[in-house]
């Protein structure tokens, strides 16, 4: 009775089969190997993006910085207000050098806010 059962079709399906199988799992690794390689491009891109952000926080920390330094020099002060809308006319000179040396405006009587 064993003869009669494994005849033709069953042997051959399960070979369809398995055939299916090995070529499904070759498209799949294929399918993410390259979304791995598409994931890889976009890390490296977005890794120079951060890197080039970076250089450009960095150099506008730096004249940040350089600015604060020329606001504190005592050259600059006594040359032209830097500060927007400081009423030259109601402040003396030491007056105006305390404020901007302490780099506190608020109770500046001439000055308005800088948007």
């Amino acid at each position: 009775m064993a003869d009669g059962i494994e005849k033709y079709p069953f042997g051959f399906l399960t070979l369809i089969v398995s055939l299916e199988s090995i070529l499904l799992s070759g498209l799949i690794l294929n399918a993410s190997n390259r979304a791995a390689q598409e994931d890889k491009r976009l890390m490296k891109k977005d890794f120079n993006l951060g890197l080039d952000t970076n250089e450009i926080v960095d150099r506008m920390w730096d004249e940040i910085q350089e600015l604060k330094d020329l606001i504190r020099s005592e050259q600059l002060i006594h040359e032209k207000p830097i500060v927007k809308g400081i009423n030259k006319a109601r402040m003396e000179d030491n007056e105006w050098a305390a404020y901007l040396q302490d780099g506190n405006l608020s109770g500046c009587p001439g000055c308005k806010p800088i948007l």
